[in-house]
């Protein structure tokens, strides 16, 4: 396989970084996944308040309710806007929960024009980190964030970068954290996969950690 010829789908959290630092730490004990839930408290709270949200909503209940689709849930059942959603929940400096690694800049530039971002995350966090991470000029109009309807782990997704370069999957290299949204929707399409700091028994290549895939890619040429 020549890594020269293909193109390469990045996810965002836990693969191009780790919240807090930290790679054995679960999302969900994040400082950033706590802020999310503090901000997204907030704005049910609010809501509360003013009458348009029924008082027993929580953001567990809507959590399960909406199978984590916050901005859809309350896009269809209460009328916000996704946008205005993102824009209050997500809002957030990279800085204050990631570290930069400049090892990030120099994969992007040695895989320059071959390079998508496909996240679940909406593009207003998606920008800020890979703006935070210097690496936003290279891939700016590569990033498929997570506001449409069809999102990330959908395979439609991953088709759709196959479509934009009238390429075939085997072109394609899928990286991820996630083996159900990262790894499994792309080897479905027929892509090759590397999964980042975790065992898997369906993707076709493991690293420790994003430091480790331009060796592995040279290993593979």
């Amino acid at each position: 396989m020549k890594y020269k010829d293909k193109y390469f789908i990045f996810d965002l959290d836990g693969t191009l970084y780790n919240f807090d630092g930290e790679s054995n730490r679960g999302f969900t004990s994040s400082k950033f996944y706590q802020k999310i839930k503090q901000n997204t408290t907030e704005f049910i709270n609010e809501f509360i308040k003013k009458g348009i949200i029924p008082k027993d909503e929580t953001f567990d209940t809507i959590k399960e309710k909406s199978n984590g689709e916050f901005s859809l849930y309350f896009e269809n059942e209460f009328g916000f806007d996704r946008y205005y959603f993102f824009e209050k929940i997500w809002n957030l400096e990279p800085k204050d929960f990631i570290r930069k690694n400049p090892i990030i800049k120099e994969i992007f530039e040695k895989l320059k024009g071959r390079v998508f971002i496909l996240t679940a995350a909406p593009r207003i966090w998606a920008e800020s980190v890979l703006k935070y991470l210097e690496v936003y000029d290279i891939v700016k109009n590569n990033i498929i964030s997570g506001e449409p309807d069809i999102r990330k782990p959908n395979p439609l997704v991953f088709q759709g970068i196959i479509n934009s370069v009238d390429g075939n999957a085997k072109d394609f290299i899928s990286i991820g954290d996630q083996e159900y949204s990262d790894i499994l929707p792309a080897k479905k399409l027929g892509m090759k996969t590397i999964i980042v700091g975790q065992k898997s028994k369906d993707a076709d290549y493991e690293i420790e950690n994003i430091d480790e895939i331009i060796y592995l890619l040279e290993k593979l040429k």
